[in-house]
């Protein structure tokens, strides 16, 4: 049998087989155009006969085959490439979360566990937890010390967080009679914790003592404020 292209007129010999796998449905090779076979069945030889290279003699669709324009579906390899780059990805995306936010979640007591977690598996570091708010200041005091003509001031603090902290800078400032400024200072933990301590976190709930000398004004003092930074 044999069929022939209603475009561009090429005709191609079939068999019954060819016909149900391709379920009638032709690709001319000549021309470019799907056409149904069915309609143009010639049992004689058409006089244009065009015998197309062999091997050749359109292309088939249905009957389980293919489709001309049906992308072929990407292999085993293709598809572990693209799970294994989509989840490297989201470890990057999610790493990158972490690290931009990790400021701003790392001070976040219900947000600090997960941060925590996530930062496991993705080998970032959270900063250390800080919540000033959080420290209860127990006593506060500013005495002369006579045989130095300096000030010793002392602090005693609690911190009341659910979770231990790093220790805070002291900022001490004393004023004059006036209440103008006369001195102030940055004391860094490094320098009120007690030597040997071994102290790095502030523990939770447990009163610490802080004892600082300060040396003789320039003006007399009249009182002091402090913050805790």
């Amino acid at each position: 049998m044999f069929t022939r292209c209603p475009s561009c007129g090429t005709a191609y010999g079939i068999s019954v087989r060819q016909l149900r796998e391709g379920r009638g449905v032709m690709l001319c090779d000549h021309c470019g155009r799907v056409f149904n076979a069915l309609p143009g069945l010639e049992e004689s030889v058409p006089d244009s006969f065009s015998q197309p290279p062999k091997g050749v003699s359109g292309r088939w669709f249905g009957g389980g085959r293919r489709g001309y324009d049906e992308p072929a579906r990407p292999g085993l390899f293709l598809r572990l490439v693209w799970s294994v780059g989509s989840i490297v990805l989201t470890i990057v995306l999610l790493g990158q979360v972490a690290y931009f936010g990790s400021m701003r979640f790392a001070q976040d007591e219900a947000m600090r566990p997960w941060l925590v977690m996530l930062c496991d598996a993705v080998g970032c570091q959270v900063p250390p937890y800080s919540d000033v708010e959080s420290i209860q200041i127990v006593e506060r005091t500013l005495r002369p010390v006579p045989a130095t003509g300096g000030y010793e001031f002392r602090l005693v603090m609690a911190n009341q967080s659910t979770a231990a902290q790093v220790f805070p800078s002291i900022v001490l400032r004393v004023v004059d009679r006036q209440g103008k400024p006369a001195a102030g200072r940055v004391f860094s933990p490094a320098e009120y914790l007690p030597k040997g301590s071994g102290l790095s976190m502030m523990p939770v709930g447990k009163s610490l003592e802080v004892r600082l000398d300060l040396a003789k004004p320039d003006r007399d003092i009249s009182g002091f404020t402090f913050e805790l930074i």
